[in-house]
């Protein structure tokens, strides 16, 4: 039983005020546009708004890490890495001044024993990779190469594409399994995952499977559909990316005057044909849309967005009435005309004081 894997974990991380603002020249990173990262979702999301910086690293960055890689047995120079199964990868992309995804890429082969196809999809089964992670982690969110600790935890989204290099199956059971992270999983919750992923398949021997906790895809033995499904797993995972960034932007609040943000989040949700040409990636879209809660999530927004307007038309309003109300009041000429008097009186005072002191 032996397969070709390429697997990655997402992992989001918001930066504190303390961490530095990369947009601006680091010696940690140099800086690229993240065009690239979404052309691989589909044809014309490249002009989607959001997107992220890509913090390519620099000769800093790689030979702080390189000292963690080396204690770690990996080896090379610069990422990527050699393992000892396979090759080793973290992309880095910097959203809104606000958040660090790290893309944490791991391609290997190999066979499959007694360990489950969930454990394997787990960072905490390989804990060099781990470890080098947290590493990342830490030096990125404080920016200071001579000042840093590897974070402690980290939270993951598991993304697994396997291909088999010989007959070998897995059930709808395991990849259900790998993907919820429940063991052995109902019935119900296999025919649920399953029904709900039905419209965004692009070939019958392969099965591309999503939902909010991550990518599972199965491969059989074609090397012809490998590409196209390759293709495939990409999309969903940038797709993902981007669907957890715009989440917790969400639930902190962090874009909520942003009418850009907001625009692309209503075309996401609502027209997806228009961002992006694919079928699929438009299936995709709308599935991860609803896995989101997104519709109801910018329901939300538009609301609160509505509510601080009506708020400060409403103060200014309020200020312009209470002005009229003023104006017309019997009170207006006689506060008027004292504080004209008391303006002369102050000013005949001040022109006073200067010429008697000349």
């Amino acid at each position: 039983m032996n397969y070709t894997v390429n697997q990655s974990w997402k992992i989001l991380l918001p930066l504190s005020h303390l961490s530095p603002n990369y947009l601006h020249e680091h010696q940690l990173f140099q800086r690229q546009t993240g065009k690239s990262f979404l052309r691989k979702i589909g044809g014309g999301m490249d002009k989607f708004p959001i997107s992220p910086e890509i913090l390519r690293p620099t000769i800093v960055f790689d030979n702080e890490i390189n000292k963690v890689a080396r204690a770690l047995g990996l080896k090379g120079k610069r990422m990527p890495y050699e393992t000892a199964n396979g090759t080793l990868n973290v992309n880095i992309h910097y959203y809104f001044e606000k958040y660090i995804v790290l893309d944490v890429v791991f391609k290997q082969r190999i066979s499959f024993g007694d360990i489950s196809l969930l454990q394997k999809s787990r960072l905490s089964s390989y804990p060099e990779i781990e470890s080098l992670v947290l590493a990342i982690a830490g030096l990125i969110v404080s920016g200071n190469q001579q000042s840093y600790s590897p974070l402690t935890s980290i939270p993951t989204i598991r993304c697994f594409s396997i291909q088999s290099l010989d007959d070998n199956q897995f059930s709808n059971m395991e990849l259900v399994e790998a993907l919820t992270g429940h063991i052995e999983p109902t019935q119900r919750i296999i025919d649920d995952v399953l029904a709900r992923n039905s419209g965004h398949q692009t070939s019958g021997p392969i099965i591309t499977l999503i939902d909010k906790q991550g990518v599972i895809q199965f491969i059989p033995n074609k090397p012809k559909l490998t590409k196209d499904a390759l293709q495939k797993y990409s999309s969903c995972c940038n797709l993902l990316e981007l669907m957890l960034v715009i989440e917790q932007s969400i639930k902190d609040g962090h874009l909520d005057s942003n009418n850009v943000f907001l625009s692309a989040l209503k075309s996401l949700v609502e027209k997806p044909e228009d961002i992006v040409k694919s079928y699929t990636a438009q299936r995709t879209i709308k599935q991860y849309s609803k896995d989101f809660h997104l519709e109801s999530r910018l329901s939300d927004l538009t609301k609160k967005i509505e509510l601080a307007s009506s708020v400060l038309i409403s103060e200014k309003k309020t200020l312009r009435r209470g002005w009229d109300e003023f104006y017309a009041s019997n009170d207006f000429f006689q506060v008027l005309f004292t504080a004209l008097v008391a303006g002369l009186v102050t000013g005949f005072g001040i022109l006073w004081a200067f010429l008697k002191g000349l």
